[in-house]
């Protein structure tokens, strides 16, 4: 078998850092000249026994030396190579989805005990862009923990997955693979079209200090996302360079000695690679036949070694709840509502629990989501019920209460690695926010709406809680307030008796309509069912009550 191509105009002889280095296919020599010898033979003959017997004395000094003898370095020596002969393989195929995520993330735990590599497969077309930079911000961190990464691009990684094969360590490709093509679109009322210039111009900029800060040209990084940036590979003072349009204007302006190449993307095409062209321009470390001479030849391993990380139940689950999450959240907050108001605990905050858990344990599973955030959100919603149930009034447990919750549900999409110095890093903040509100309205806004409708549905009646001691169903909840047909003559000053406990909602018997059970509340508190109450104030579908002592009540 035959080593990978590393020979090319950009990088000058073959690859010397990372896994590059670990096999012979990586080596490539050559002979750049040679000179006859101009000395008379002795002169000659002295000079190279006198340098052998310095390389000799250097040897042996090398060998006694203690640091070459040294148990700990031999062993830091024998351990490293150990760690990178049984790399973590992970293949990442098909549209990029929260599963791909989810598949990520188990790799990186695998070599979460000791510094492995992780070899990351790609035949993508690409995905979200969220989801694209999620996917980038877990390899960078990883990287800093330790954690190399060599990206195989079999086939094609394009639009999103250039940018994760640009956040590895070095990339290989097969001979008929292509990268690149990444320009951002949106999808709305009119379909599918690009994005707008203002967040072009911000992604751009973005692609751009991704490929500085991980050693790919910028030029071509821009060109990847936008058709409108020319790209050219130039020579300046005699070296090789790739530069984008305006580059090459100021180079110009400033009077430099640049010569042009080739134009590489004009000013309406976008930067999509071939496997050589990505190995000439410096974007790829090499070109290798398939993934069994990448891992022999350049990472020095076996193929029988490679710790596969294949897909489970639990990315089966992701892929499942993902597309479902602002479903969860809408019906997790109208159950959340339905069960703070109504009396007891049922069936309404046993869904509530669920959907949460299940939102939760999606961003879990993807590595978005940590058990901090967990905490958080529980935290939450037992401060919300003490504000509704223990201490009504003091706000202080219910803005507390309310803040862990939304910070869990908005920091759980963020995901490891955040930097606000990334306009990319605000963006996903801004959008977890926005959607984390805006689901949440669309629940207690969604569950007034059926509130008010539901319940007068055979439906709605035949779902009802349970009966109170006159056979008459309970709708107590916050977010269904009853209209009450047929009694005009309420009043405050009227009075009855609480036929369901209300915590803070329940149903009263008042004592001018003894056969209507209404629905009431109390401000603060709770009252047992059978306690007497004055009404002291009618509001839509619901009056506000009170508790009076008997004697009071029957004066």
């Amino acid at each position: 078998m035959s080593g990978p191509s590393t020979n090319g105009p950009s990088t000058n002889g073959p690859s010397t850092n990372g896994a590059g280095t670990r096999g012979p296919g990586s080596i490539r020599f050559g002979i750049r000249g040679a000179h006859a010898l101009e000395l008379p033979m002795m002169v000659a003959l002295s000079t190279r026994l006198l340098g052998l017997a310095l390389l000799l004395l250097g040897a042996w000094a090398t060998a006694s030396s203690p640091s070459a003898s040294s148990p700990s370095a031999s062993s830091a020596a024998q351990s490293l190579d150990a760690a990178y002969a049984s790399p973590v393989h992970v293949r990442l195929e098909g549209q990029l989805s929260a599963a791909s995520l989810s598949l990520l993330r188990r790799a990186i735990e695998a070599t979460a005990d000791e510094r492995r590599m992780v070899l990351l497969e790609l035949d993508t077309p690409g995905g979200e862009v969220t989801l694209m930079w999620r996917l980038a911000k877990a390899i960078d961190a990883a990287r800093e923990d330790g954690t190399t990464f060599v990206a195989f691009v079999n086939t094609k990684a394009l639009s999103a997955g250039s940018l994760v094969a640009m956040s590895c360590d070095e990339i290989y490709m097969a001979p008929e693979a292509s990268i690149g093509a990444a320009t951002p679109i949106t999808v709305g009322m009119e379909g599918v079209e690009k994005a707008g210039d203002k967040f072009l111009a911000s992604f751009r900029a973005e692609w751009r200090a991704w490929a500085e800060r991980n050693g790919r040209p910028p030029a071509l990084a821009e060109g990847m996302v936008d058709e409108g940036v020319e790209v050219r590979l130039v020579e300046v003072d005699g070296l090789p360079t790739i530069v984008n349009g305006a580059e090459w204007d100021d180079l110009r302006d400033r009077g430099e000695a640049v010569t042009l190449v080739r134009t590489i993307a004009d000013s309406e095409t976008l930067v999509a690679l071939t496997a050589n062209e990505a190995l000439e321009y410096g974007f790829s470390e090499g070109t290798v036949e398939d993934l069994a001479e990448l891992v022999e030849f350049n990472l020095g391993a076996r193929v029988e070694d490679l710790e596969r990380i294949e897909p489970t139940a639990s990315e089966e689950l992701v892929s499942k709840l993902a597309p479902i999450a602002p479903f969860l959240m809408v019906i997790g907050v109208l159950l959340a509502l339905s069960e703070f108001q109504a009396p007891g605990f049922g069936v309404a905050g046993i869904g509530a629990i669920a959907c949460f858990a299940l939102l939760l344990a999606s961003r879990y599973l993807t590595g978005l989501a940590g058990i901090e955030h967990a905490v958080a959100i529980g935290l939450g919603l037992v401060l919300l019920a003490v504000e509704i149930f223990v201490v009504p009034g003091t706000f202080v447990a219910g803005v507390l209460g309310g803040a862990l919750l939304v910070w869990g549900l908005v920091t759980s999409q963020l995901g490891p690695g955040f930097d606000w110095d990334f306009a990319m890093d605000r963006r996903v903040l801004r959008g977890a926010i926005i959607s984390t509100l805006g689901w949440t309205l669309v629940g207690m806004l969604g569950g007034l709406a059926v509130g008010r409708i539901f319940p007068r549905t055979p439906v709605g009646h035949a779902l009802a809680s349970a009966p109170s001691d006159t056979g008459e169903a309970s709708y107590a909840s916050a977010v269904r307030e009853l209209v009450v047909a047929g009694v005009r003559d309420l009043a405050p000053g009227a009075t009855g008796v609480t036929a369901t406990a209300l915590r803070p909602v329940g149903r009263v018997l008042l004592d001018a309509h003894p056969d209507r059970e209404l629905e009431a509340s109390i401000d603060g508190g709770s009252l047992d069912a059978g306690v007497r109450v004055r009404v002291v104030t009618v509001r839509t579908g619901r009056v506000v009550v009170e508790p009076v002592p008997d004697p009071e009540a029957t004066a």
